[in-house]
């Protein structure tokens, strides 16, 4: 791919005309040369935005992978998804990473312990 390659006005055309119709795979094959990121980018600055409905399947996705695994083992399954989706969607779901919360209290307990110690050092 071609580093900072400039968006010309036809492409930045097609893209503003195909962005809600289709999926980043698809956007990928017909912008043969631009990345993902690229694609996205050029989007944002146009104004873009992509209203994709959440379907069945993707929903049966998060619930069965993202409480073991979360964003990353829902990744396949939902590429064309960004992580800010998917979590959101979790959320709204209500489904949570299993250990989330116990690992927030784990990390709360060992701050605490340590400002005792570092006070302890100051004594």
């Amino acid at each position: 791919m071609a580093a900072n390659k400039p968006w010309t006005t036809p492409e930045q055309a097609r893209l503003a005309a195909a962005y809600e119709k289709h999926d980043i795979s698809e956007l990928l094959s017909m912008f043969p040369g631009r990345s993902r990121d690229s694609i996205w980018q050029r989007a944002r600055l146009l104004g873009l935005t992509a209203n994709r409905a959440w379907v069945a399947d993707e929903d049966e996705i998060i619930r069965r992978l993202f409480p073991a695994g979360g964003v990353r083992a829902c990744r396949d399954g939902l590429s064309h998804r960004t992580t800010s989706a998917i979590l959101k969607r979790a959320s709204n779901l209500g489904v949570e990473k299993q250990g989330g919360r116990q690992r927030v209290a784990r990390m709360r307990q060992a701050v605490l312990l340590l400002r005792e110690r570092v006070e302890e050092c100051y004594v």
